[in-house]
């Protein structure tokens, strides 16, 4: 007993659209937009539900990576699949973007200070945040075993490079090396409740 569907998407299918958005037809354009607009929709709202900043430029970024699509759409090869091009492109996207909010004070997410759009009432919760979060880091610290504790707060805290650490503490790199990152360990498992 079969029942009444559309046909599949044929990879032949694929290919002459993919022909067509080379050539410049709108209608092609329009197709492929709706076919894998939503699917890249969700691949950027997944990166984005990664990083600490949220779903907020969702619609920027997705626009974004269509927009890249739109302006080197001659590169597209007609006999490979352009979803994996879409995912790299929206993929690009996000990394363009994440960069520029890791760089940007404004945007930190844990100090919203300067950003108008935070209430003061959410700059005080977030204060809160970062007090309670420094004072678990610090319960953590003390309860890491002494030559763990002494390599973890001066490269991780400090930024001293591991070498001036084997040094002034008489140890091998290797041995630096572990402690460094047995203690980051144990401070990620203590910390867990922040992520």
């Amino acid at each position: 007993m079969s029942s009444i569907r559309e046909q599949p998407w044929q990879e032949s299918d694929e290919r002459d659209l993919v022909r067509r958005v080379k050539q410049g037809d709108d209608a092609a354009w329009k197709m492929l937009c709706d076919l894998y607009g939503p699917k890249l929709r969700g691949h950027i709202s997944y990166l984005l539900r990664l990083s600490p900043w949220g779903m907020t430029d969702l619609e920027d970024l997705f626009q974004e990576a269509f927009l890249r699509l739109a302006k080197y759409r001659e590169g597209l090869e007609e006999d490979k699949p352009i979803w994996p091009y879409l995912k790299v492109t929206g993929f690009n996207v996000f990394r363009s973007w994440y960069d520029k909010q890791k760089r940007s004070p404004r945007l930190d997410p844990l100090g919203p200070d300067n950003d108008p759009a935070h209430s003061s009432f959410e700059r005080a919760t977030v204060d809160e945040r970062k007090k309670e979060i420094i004072e678990a880091l610090k319960r953590c610290l003390d309860r890491l075993p002494a030559d763990l504790q002494r390599v973890v707060r001066r490269h991780w805290l400090e930024g001293e490079p591991l070498d001036a650490i084997t040094r002034s503490l008489g140890i091998t790199l290797n041995q630096a090396k572990r402690r460094s990152s047995n203690g980051r360990s144990m401070l990620a498992e203590c910390l867990k409740e922040f992520r």
